[in-house]
């Protein structure tokens, strides 16, 4: 294998959470008779670029599909994350009638619905049918293909080049990095700025959150890792600020490489910060893949534990992070009974490999469960805002990762 930024061969194994099936292909209650696809789950480090990057087992187009079924839209947290976004960029970069924004894997238009309001022209990019056709119904354009460089070079014959281009959690998510990077060069004015937002890997690391870890994340960035690959497109990254979302989040800012855009002095002090904890160490890898293992044996001493004593368990968020920790755990629907979700989409479905049933969100306050797992924690508050309203005072909120943590 070789690293999916710098080509280089000298990879070393960062963890290894086992077989386990694609994260967001869940199983509908016709097909639980049949066998799923199982790959091996397995995390590598680039030597000489750093960056995290999964195992080659899975190609894009097996996971992006019809049937994806992450929608952004049904998170207020995300929601409320776009809308704040949009209404910084156009203030800040001057945005109005006159400019054109494109935004690469804009799922269900979450994000360019502001931009439409704003009165700025837009297009999104999106492979996910069902996800494209509901944009589609907002009024905004999209393309429903998997952004390229051929794809870009398109775009600009048809619409011109662009002002602003948004990559908002997508570039984990693409086998070859550097073709995506290389289209934004394309698609970008002379004058234009691209945001690309990413878990960072050095939250990933110092939160243990292995269950960020699955399939539909090729590879996972530090700022360092990140610039690397970015220069290779010609491309250099000019700002950089540090998030909350998605547990620790970096936007980071990319002009072409000759653009007269000053570069801030965040970019350096990010990048020490990633130094100073010890990203350019092997070792620290290491340390994380040795502690996958107790993560594991306490979530289910916990559930153990709380069977023993006759209490009521639920989960709450089919979340991708809760397939990855359900399968690498051995955790079953004798521990959990069901997951709810406020997504449609997902009702009715199950959790891949484990078969963890999802229902709605009234069958989990009819239940009254003593615990109630949050497995999207990154949103736990906005969950417990909307939940606590509803269910007995003495029931309990639960995350796993990285430890077992009462929420209240």
């Amino acid at each position: 294998m070789k690293c999916r930024s710098c080509s280089s061969v000298h990879l070393i194994d960062f963890c290894d959470l086992g077989q386990a099936p694609l994260s967001n292909g869940l199983i509908p209650e016709c097909q639980l008779g049949q066998n799923e696809k199982r790959y091996p789950l397995k995390i590598k480090t680039c030597v000489e670029c750093l960056l995290v990057q999964t195992q080659d087992f899975v190609e894009a187009h097996d996971i992006f599909t019809f049937d994806y079924v992450y929608f952004s839209s049904y998170s207020s947290t995300w929601i409320k994350h776009a809308e704040k976004f949009v209404q910084e960029v156009v203030k800040n970069y001057n945005l109005n009638h006159n400019n054109f924004v494109v935004e690469i894997a804009s799922n269900d238009g979450y994000l360019l619905q502001f931009i439409k309001k704003s009165g700025i022209p837009c297009l999104g990019v999106e492979p996910a049918e069902d996800a494209s056709a509901i944009a589609e119904n907002k009024g905004i354009n999209v393309i429903n293909d998997f952004f390229s460089l051929k794809l870009s070079g398109e775009i600009v014959a048809k619409y011109g080049e662009a002002d602003l281009v948004v990559a908002n959690n997508v570039l984990a998510h693409v086998p070859d990095p550097v073709n995506i990077l290389c289209g934004v060069y394309k698609l970008l004015k002379t004058t234009g700025v691209a945001s690309v937002e990413f878990h960072s890997v050095k939250e990933l690391i110092q939160r243990q959150a292995i269950d960020t870890i699955y399939h539909e994340h090729f590879s996972y960035y530090s700022l360092h890792s990140f610039k690397t690959l970015a220069e290779s497109a010609h491309l250099k990254v000019v700002d950089v600020l540090e998030l909350d979302s998605h547990g620790g989040s970096l936007r980071v800012f990319l002009t072409k490489d000759d653009s007269n855009h000053d570069v801030s002095n965040k970019v350096s002090d990010v990048i020490a910060s990633e130094y100073e904890m010890g990203l350019a160490d092997i070792n620290t890898y290491r340390v994380f893949s040795e502690n996958v293992i107790d993560i594991k044996h306490a979530c289910i001493n916990f559930l153990l534990n709380a069977k023993r004593e006759g209490l009521k368990v639920a989960g709450y968020g089919a979340a991708a992070k809760a397939s990855t920790l359900l399968n690498y755990a051995g955790i079953t629907r004798n521990l959990i009974p069901f997951i709810a979700d406020k997504s449609p989409s997902k009702v009715g479905k199950h959790i891949p490999g484990c078969r963890i049933p999802i229902v709605d969100v009234e069958k989990l306050i009819d239940f009254e469960p003593d615990y109630i797992i949050i497995f999207p924690w990154n949103i736990k508050n906005e969950v417990i805002s909307e939940l606590s309203p509803r269910l007995p005072k003495r029931v309990k909120f639960f995350q796993l990762v990285p430890e077992v943590v009462l929420l209240q």
